[in-house]
């Protein structure tokens, strides 16, 4: 999947704009408060239909105007898709794909598939769980799409659960049923995770040991119970602690990616610039996964990384990406770092300036 062509409507900045992308990589520079954000974040919107910046529509939408919208003409497998989405200050987002309007978010990004790497990814080994949940949950969506509906469907047993352990006077017999729904969620969500994680795997170890210099990296999963255990017994056994406590203490909800080197989290043994492409090769992993698996590639979106990693691991990044047929949407303050380590003919040059992009 690639986007041909982009046209954006009062995102912060960017008034108007149209771009003609290259299939392959696409680097776009300017001063610092220039667009170049903005314009990964009106992509980003177009696949998820939100922003990764903020949930404040008054700070999203160009001041002045109530509404904005992100339109891409996308090759999707043989064929062009036409994609709109749009939003506005007093009505929710409308999305539609070849002029027909879609209710739900998941039918839009199974179409326009993004890989994030902004400042904040690089932070995700010393984040919380929840952090990491959202990288495994990626892969676990595009490789089976009722992953979604899945995932709603626990969150919403585990919502009714927690209710119920908050109670004074608790009805047994619906606490059971939830329980019971919740479980069965679970175990689902689970058998998708590690399905994912089982081809995951090696291909992160690929990733690791051919496009960096780091030893000893290992990936795993954790679901989140100890699965020595049923997790119908964990769930009994710790109800009187989790009626204490107000919440389930164990289930899919805690599930975590666990990144360690000779058994030792990463993150207490690693650098930061380590960790920080240490992350990179792991976004790379998943996209190498998803272009195996579904015979095309995704999108990725990689905002200001000379501002994040020295020389050395820039030239490892690009190595990285050189093995992929993505398409690349990168910034950077100016192109005197990033562009000697480009290599691609199809590369293009966007100046962004004042929400204003022309090619180079």
């Amino acid at each position: 999947m690639s986007i041909k062509t982009l046209k954006v409507d009062h995102i912060r900045n960017l008034t108007s704009i149209k771009i003609n992308p290259s299939p392959s990589i696409n680097l776009f520079f300017g001063k610092n408060g220039s667009g170049k954000t903005s314009l990964l974040e009106s992509i980003y919107f177009l696949g998820l239909a939100r922003s990764f910046r903020s949930h404040r529509l008054t700070s999203f939408i160009e001041r002045e105007y109530q509404t904005c919208s992100v339109f891409g003409e996308i090759q999707h497998d043989t064929h062009l898709l036409n994609i709109g989405v749009s939003r506005g200050l007093e009505k929710k987002q409308q999305i539609k794909i070849e002029g027909i309007i879609q209710q739900s978010v998941s039918e839009l990004a199974q179409y326009v598939p993004i890989q994030l790497i902004n400042p904040d990814s690089f932070t995700c080994l010393q984040a919380s769980p929840s952090v990491r949940r959202k990288i495994l949950d990626w892969g676990a969506f595009y490789e089976n799409p009722s992953f979604g509906m899945l995932w709603k469907k626990m969150q919403l047993s585990l919502k009714q659960r927690n209710a119920l352990l908050r109670k004074t006077t608790m009805n047994s017999i619906e606490l059971e049923a939830w329980t019971n729904s919740f479980l069965e969620t679970s175990l689902q969500i689970d058998q998708f995770r590690t399905h994912y994680m089982e081809k995951l795997i090696p291909e992160f170890k690929h990733t690791i040991d051919s496009y960096t210099t780091l030893k000893s990296i290992e990936l795993s999963y954790y679901p989140g119970w100890n699965k020595l255990k049923d997790l119908k017994e964990i769930l009994t056994h710790n109800q009187s602690r989790d009626i204490l406590l107000g919440y389930t203490t164990s289930g899919p909800q805690k599930a975590d990616l666990r990144v360690t080197q000779h058994g030792i989290p990463a993150t207490d043994v690693l650098s930061r610039g380590q960790q920080k492409i240490l992350v990179c090769a792991l976004k790379i992993a998943q996209g190498r996964l998803f272009e195996k698996t579904k015979n095309q590639p995704c999108v990725f979106l990689i905002d200001d990384l000379p501002a994040e990693l020295d020389i050395d691991h820039c030239q490892q990044f690009i190595q990285m990406i050189s093995s992929l047929t993505s398409q690349f949407w990168l910034t950077a303050i100016n192109t005197e770092s990033l562009l000697p380590l480009l290599t691609r003919n199809t590369i293009k040059m966007f100046h962004v300036e004042q929400g204003h992009i022309h090619l180079n």
